[in-house]
């Protein structure tokens, strides 16, 4: 509130100024409690985004294994059903005996086997590992970043 420190009838200076002098401590006091208040929020801010980063830059890395191993199952199957799909034309080119019908299907069938052997991650060894590419831009993980927090700079 509004204190007058002024010298009247009521009250002489000398009887006013440790109210003042209580009011002046007060709002000092305020003050210092306000800007403690506000550095520790600023702290925690920056302490959840330290620890928000490299969860994000994880989940990142995680998303996009998860989408190189769908791409991988989903080669290996059609390269297993190509696979199949051979047998089934060994089987056709035998019906039709030593014909040039059958050597065309055998020809169609080894084509097709190469083509499985191709398309297929297992025939690449050097593809079947989890993988941390080596470079992990904030644009790659900002949409793992909680709510209001950005992965190209620490909060203010």
């Amino acid at each position: 509130g509004s204190v007058s420190w002024a010298d009247r009838k009521r009250g002489t200076l000398d009887q006013k100024l440790p109210a003042a002098f209580k009011e002046v401590a007060d709002r000092a006091s305020a003050q210092v409690e306000e800007r403690i208040r506000k550095e520790a929020e600023r702290t925690q801010r920056r302490e959840a985004w330290e620890e928000a980063v490299p969860r994000a830059r994880q989940a990142y890395i995680d998303q996009f294994n998860q989408d190189r191993l769908r791409k991988q199952a989903a080669k290996s199957s059609e390269a297993e059903a190509i696979r199949a799909y051979c047998v089934r034309l060994d089987s056709a080119a035998e019906e039709y005996g030593g014909t040039e019908r059958a050597e065309q299907i055998r020809k169609w069938a080894s084509w097709a086997r190469q083509e499985a052997d191709r398309i297929d991650p297992v025939e690449k060894p050097e593809t079947l590992t989890y993988v941390v590419p080596p470079e992990v831009r904030p644009s790659d993980f900002e949409k793992f970043m909680p709510k209001g927090l950005s992965a190209w700079r620490p909060p203010d």
